[in-house]
């Protein structure tokens, strides 16, 4: 054979495949030979590794022959076929000549072979008789070749797709309980390091290492173009495009659905116990208005990491003070407290431009009872009184089949500036914009959320512009921001919204990002601690869950650093356009003064400014 160090290509031109059987004694009986009569020859040296492995209890096993510079990839399978004479059953041989796969060399396939074992690089260099730094060359270089980033990576893809070496490079008991290592240790006449049939557990290690990895889905069921409908179009588009690429590590993603009620206060908890049942890998989800810290119990007991758009600060509480209990609940969205720091923010910006000078120094909050949704707590009103603002009781309102125009008569016995609407459902808050223009109350309307749902333009109709709204996790404007949108409305005919879509499309990836980097997606601890470590720049903006809390952190409200937060996007609906006001350098637009409070064919327009420093406000 010739020197392995010098396969670098293909023999030219050659092709073609042979499957015989082999039977217990060794004897061949071709069984299609068509496309490759001259391959009948090469069968000879893997006639006893077919013995061997129809000797095993293995069902069936794939490697890669190399003899010179021929290339052949191997599929051994238990040939379950009675032979007439009692003779016990053999092996079905199928042998097809190829080309180096990912452009390996014979030496670079040894490697890969070996780290497939678990070997360590000096490890390696003494199976081969080489030097540790050779073999470090060696495993960077097939890393690189396989479009992987880890070891782990790529002895996936090896394992995967039959890149294991025949005879075992050194010996078979260097794969251990591998199938090839099992054949190979048993062709040797040796007894194999652990057989599987022995092994129920292992059997169901494997099982689970070579299924599909599985997402868990938390997905609101409420109306068909609200919240759910965001989360779930979001992450399938974002596990299409990852598995079209190969998935993690050669393995393809697998989503699994769990549909709650969002206003159900036992439906969060209920819908992550059922994924808990079916062995999810992790899950991502969007928001519920109800939380406890029991509705973790069972996924907590399972122990995979929990991933959501929730921006409540309650949360954050927990899993700061409980790190034992909560260190793997994750809160991708900065908390509700900037809701309200980043009103008063804007507000002070949009002042100091000089397009509009309110009536009177007071915000009026309109809120729901829930969880998450009322941010003029005492963080936000302490910046308010030092801006100079007065945040005045909430006006508390049901979830649904809200009297509006009988509200807009308490609104104007308030006498606000600025009338702040944190109601979440977007139909409802379309019905209080439609009520509060035809009211012609002269405030400033700043919405939270709703209107990042297509249906609150649709459902408000031309009440809508002029709208100003903010969201503390939003789809940028950029081209990041901009591509994803357009492969969203390819993939599914219309565009996402501003918020949820873009925030479960970067949950998924940065769960990939840590699962790629970690040693096993089933070590759910080592990929927690991923996802503390890592920084990812998504469709949203920056996100970095290492503080505490493991939550979001705004920008330029919480982090001056635009790479370690997504920044608190102020729209306002323009032209029936959504366009970012604020903050720089994401402002796209300047403000314009609504129809309601500007004179008649007169809106004004003001340049984008850039926000104060943080805790100048």
């Amino acid at each position: 054979m010739s020197d392995p160090e010098r396969n670098h290509e293909a023999p030219a031109a050659q092709t073609g495949c042979v499957a015989v059987r082999v039977r217990a004694d060794g004897r061949v009986t071709p069984v299609d030979t068509r496309a490759g009569v001259d391959l009948l020859g090469r069968l000879d040296p893997l006639a006893r590794y077919a013995v061997a492995f129809a000797r095993t209890q293995l069902r069936q096993t794939r490697f890669t022959w190399v003899d010179g510079r021929s290339w052949y990839a191997v599929c051994l399978t238990r040939d379950r076929r009675p032979d007439g004479d009692g003779r016990p059953p053999g092996a079905l041989v199928e042998l097809e000549r190829s080309s180096p796969a990912y452009g390996l060399t014979a030496r670079e396939l040894d490697v890969l072979t070996l780290i497939c074992g678990g070997l360590s690089n000096p490890q390696i260099a003494a199976h081969l008789g080489t030097r540790t730094r050779t073999v470090s060359t060696h495993v960077s270089r097939i890393i690189t070749k396989l479009g992987q980033s880890t070891r782990a990576g790529v002895a996936a893809v090896a394992i995967d797709q039959g890149l294991l070496r025949m005879p075992v490079p050194g010996s078979g008991r260097a794969l251990g309980v591998l199938g090839v290592g099992i054949v190979d240790q048993t062709a040797a006449g040796l007894a194999p390091t652990a057989l599987r049939s022995e092994h129920p557990g292992w059997q169901r290690v494997l099982r689970r290492k070579l299924r599909p990895i599985r997402l868990g889905t938390i997905v609101a069921a409420s109306e068909a173009d609200g919240d759910g409908r965001e989360v779930r179009e979001g992450s399938a588009l974002a596990v299409a495009e990852l598995n079209a690429r190969g998935g993690v590590a050669g393995r393809l993603i697998e989503q699994v659905h769990a549909e709650v009620s969002a206003e159900d206060a036992r439906g969060f908890g209920a819908g992550l116990r059922r994924l808990a049942e079916a062995d999810v890998d992790a899950v991502v989800g969007g928001y519920t208005h109800f939380l406890t810290p029991a509705d973790y119990v069972s996924v907590r007991d399972h122990g995979c990491p929990v991933m959501t758009a929730m921006t409540s600060e309650e949360q954050a509480r927990w899993v700061r003070d409980d790190p034992a209990a909560f260190g793997r609940v994750f809160q991708v969205g900065p908390t509700e407290v900037n809701y309200g720091t980043g009103t008063i923010a804007f507000l002070e910006h949009l002042r100091a431009g000089g397009g509009w000078a309110p009536g009177r120094r007071r915000i009026l909050p309109i809120e729901t009872p829930v969880d998450a949704g009322h941010p003029f707590g005492p963080v936000a009103r302490a910046h308010a009184e030092r801006a100079g603002w007065a945040v005045g009781d909430p006006l508390v309102v049901g979830l649904h089949g809200v009297d509006w125009p009988a509200i807009m008569g308490r609104i104007r016995a308030e006498e606000p500036g600025v009338v702040v609407l944190t109601h979440f459902v977007p139909d409802e808050a379309a019905a209080f914009q439609r009520a509060f223009v035809a009211a012609r109350v002269p405030a400033l309307v700043v919405m939270i959320y709703a209107p990042s749902l297509p249906a609150f333009r649709r459902e408000a109709g031309a009440a809508a512009e002029g709208v100003i709204w903010s969201t503390v996790t939003g789809t940028y404007s950029d081209a990041i921001g901009q591509a994803f949108r357009h492969r969203y409305a390819e993939a599914f005919g219309r565009p996402p919204g501003r918020s949820l879509a873009g925030s479960a499309y970067d949950q998924v990836h940065m769960l990939v990002q840590a699962w790629s980097r970690a040693a096993d997606v089933h070590r759910f601890a080592d990929v927690a601690a991923e996802l503390r470590r890592i920084s990812h720049r998504g469709v949203n903006g920056s996100y970095f869950l290492g503080d505490p809390d493991q939550t979001g952190r705004s920008y330029p409200l919480e982090t001056a650093d635009p790479s370690l937060g997504q920044a608190h996007l102020v729209f306002q609906v323009q032209d029936g356009v959504d366009r970012i006001l604020h903050p720089t350098p994401y402002a796209e637009s300047g403000f314009r003064l609504p129809a309601w409070l500007a004179p008649p064919g007169r809106p004004s327009r003001i340049r984008p400014r850039a926000l104060p420093a943080p805790g100048t406000w």
